[in-house]
């Protein structure tokens, strides 16, 4: 099997070997590293874009075609227009006040964001394809001639052909229309030019000859590496900070289930001490990798990003606890904060086409005067903690609407599970709990017992976030169960799981009340139940029984994978 990359190619190949099977697999493009959206100029000029290598004669006319007769037209016009001519080696002469010739670059990618229009005035197909490709897949409306798109379906609204004596004009309609960003298509040409789908189909034809001729030698070494790199090109890859927290421990088995490479952000002190700060994942080290990073440093994270160049990103990780926010306001905003600005930065800078999960939290909502709360309940946060939450949602809400990126934000209600850590309330009561009936603890001191909440099991809510990335379009949920219960009920059930009474063990200590206390959460799921189709249906009495039974089964020594090593 032969393969040609045009059908211009293939006719070329036929002349030289008459009688060959010639296969065309045209040139493509990273879905990776493209994803429409618009960033204006830093000039607020508008922008009409040409691409190619100026050492190519070719090129080189193409450039002067603009200079010297699409160029004078379009700027009488619009005197505020600039054509940028991207390539290596442009020609002195091409320069002028409305022509910007950077050069070679690195990435294509900030000028394609930046453009307009991008134009390929060429009288043949020679190099162009993936230009016009490129600019497609940023959204971009491309001009170019029949000749030049050559075999490119014209089934892309975005695509515009014309004869080269009509850009000029055509040019300027299309720049006084401002045609928008052209997302709904970014599927379609990734299935028509990912580079994914070529190396699937290239290797669907490669097995398919090998089996034509009977395994031949010829071909045999080059199926299993072949089948290999497109399944790999095919399967999903992850990346989830906070992977090792409860929730991204649910969330590392919920998505190994369904089949996706997970790699999980941690800092180095874990890898290096993993007894005791990977235990949630103890089970699943050896089918998830681990990479080193800090959220307090851009670099790190940006390195991380680009190395692993996810297609879906889980941003778990941050101080959660909100006792301690208001003992390290600076901390918690810090890391907060920044923390989710250098993830969203790196997702739009190295995989803008990929998709985005922020872990909101019911302590946005703070003391609210709306009970219950859904996705239009306005915050009022009464933590750090909260505070942080609030900006790391408008930061992934601004990061969605300004650069068009898929990114979504779920605002998640108290959620339980016997791999909750032990400074949260939850599980300070099954813990001890489980120390008292086993003669190990006499008492439990607690703050507010009058305070509700709306409690679920984290694995159930996981779902939840995996559901939201699937979406075709981003947009905020709400994930609760629907029903509030206060601590006091809490430590009724917990307590009489075992046959004890909560009222002979707890105290009340007003030291442990919060500085600013929210009284009643509740959530409203609906949206989430209408457009998810996720529904919750687990008891809150089911989960502390499994709590409490987990506390118990790890003091009497039959050790769960889950759970802590000292409790």
């Amino acid at each position: 099997m032969v393969v040609a990359i045009s059908e211009n190619d293939r006719r070329e190949y036929e002349k030289w070997i008459p009688g060959e099977k010639i296969e065309v697999v045209p040139q493509g493009f990273e879905p990776e590293l493209s994803h429409p959206h618009y960033e204006p100029s830093p000039d607020a000029r508008p922008v009409v874009l040409f691409v190619g290598n100026f050492r190519s004669e070719h090129n080189r006319q193409a450039a002067r075609k603009i200079v010297k007769d699409i160029l004078g037209p379009v700027a009488q016009a619009r005197v505020d227009v600039k054509f940028q001519l991207v390539g290596a080696s442009p020609p002195e002469d091409l320069k002028g006040p409305n022509v910007e010739c950077p050069g070679f670059v690195d990435d294509l990618a900030p000028y394609f964001r930046r453009a307009n229009l991008v134009i390929a005035p060429m009288p043949f197909a020679h190099g162009m394809a993936t230009k016009i490709i490129c600019g497609l897949a940023f959204g971009k409306t491309v001009l170019t001639t029949p000749e030049g798109a050559g075999a490119i379906p014209r089934r892309y609204r975005q695509l515009v052909v014309a004869p080269l004596d009509q850009f000029a004009s055509k040019i300027l309609e299309l720049l006084a229309t401002r045609r928008p960003v052209d997302v709904s298509q970014f599927e379609l040409i990734s299935e028509d030019f990912g580079w994914p789908s070529l190396i699937s189909r290239l290797c669907q034809r490669i097995e398919h000859s090998c089996g034509q001729y009977g395994g031949s030698h010829l071909f045999a070494p080059a199926r299993t590496p072949a089948s290999t790199r497109a399944r790999r090109a095919m399967k999903r890859k992850a990346l989830i900070t906070g992977i090792t927290g409860q929730d991204g421990s649910y969330l590392a088995e919920l998505l190994l289930q369904k089949g996706y490479e997970v790699h999980g952000m941690v800092r180095r002190v874990a890898i290096e001490d993993p007894e005791h700060r990977l235990w949630r994942i103890r089970h699943i080290l050896g089918e998830v990798e681990l990479q080193p990073a800090s959220l307090e440093s851009y670099p790190s994270v940006f390195r991380v990003m680009a190395n692993v160049r996810p297609d879906e990103i889980y941003h778990l990780a941050a101080q959660s606890f909100v006792s301690y926010s208001f003992e390290d306001e600076f901390s918690t905003l810090n890391t907060n904060i920044n923390g989710t600005h250098y993830m969203l930065a790196a997702f739009r800078e190295v995989v803008p086409g990929s998709r985005f999960y922020f872990a909101g939290s019911s302590e946005m909502f703070g003391e609210s005067a709306v009970i219950p709360q859904n996705e239009e309940t306005p915050f009022h946060p009464r933590s750090a903690y909260g505070i942080s939450k609030v900006a790391g949602f408008e930061l992934t809400r601004n990061y969605r609407e300004a650069y068009g990126l898929h990114a979504s934000c779920g605002i998640l209600f108290n959620h339980e599970s016997p791999r909750r850590g032990f400074e949260f309330v939850t599980r300070k009561i099954t813990s001890h709990v489980a120390k008292i009936k086993l003669g190990l603890a006499k008492d439990l001191k607690l703050g507010n017992l009058d305070a509700y909440r709306d409690w679920g099991h984290a694995q159930e809510y996981v779902r939840a976030m995996w559901l939201m990335l699937q979406q075709d379009e981003p947009d905020d949920f709400v994930i609760a169960t629907g029903k509030t219960h206060s601590v006091r009920e809490f430590l009724e059930m917990a307590f009489g799981h075992v046959g004890l009474d909560y009222r002979e063990h707890v105290s009340v200590d007003p030291q442990l009340y919060r500085p600013a206390e929210v009284s009643r959460l509740i959530g409203d799921c609906s949206k989430a139940r209408q457009e998810l189709g996720w529904t919750y249906s687990q008891s809150l009495s089911g989960l502390v029984r499994e709590m409490v039974d987990a506390d118990l089964e790890y003091l009497k020594g039959q050790k769960a994978s889950y759970l802590a090593p000292s409790l």
